[in-house]
């Protein structure tokens, strides 16, 4: 059971570089990186189904996805945030014009 545990931690490593990346990258680098687990582990999919997608936490961009906002309008979001904060409005400003929470905002590097 070394080699499963092993993977874990790693991926637990590789999660937390993740959430250091933009968000668009990291869609793409993750979406990446699953399809090559899924061909490379010997492991049964389902198993790595629970530890790669199972077990993490949703970050507010994956959250509002889920819930309905598509990724072009939640882009067109962050991006009115980013304009407005280099132009001075205040997180509050930003939050009531765009929607967006203190967690979405700081994922996304507004804060």
């Amino acid at each position: 059971m070394k080699p499963w545990d092993d993977f874990l931690e790693d991926w637990s490593k590789i999660q937390e570089i993740l959430n250091l990346i933009e968000i668009t990258k990291k869609i793409d680098l993750i979406e990446n990186m699953q399809d090559y687990i899924f061909k490379s582990r010997k492991e049964d999919h389902k198993k790595l189904e629970e530890a790669i997608m199972g077990k993490r936490v949703l970050t507010a961009y994956e959250r509002t996805l889920e819930e309905g906002i598509g990724i072009g309008e939640m882009n067109t979001k962050l991006e009115t945030a980013r304009k407005m904060r280099d132009k001075g409005f205040s997180i509050l400003e930003i939050q009531e014009f765009t929607g967006l929470s203190d967690e979405e905002l700081n994922e996304n590097g507004i804060l």
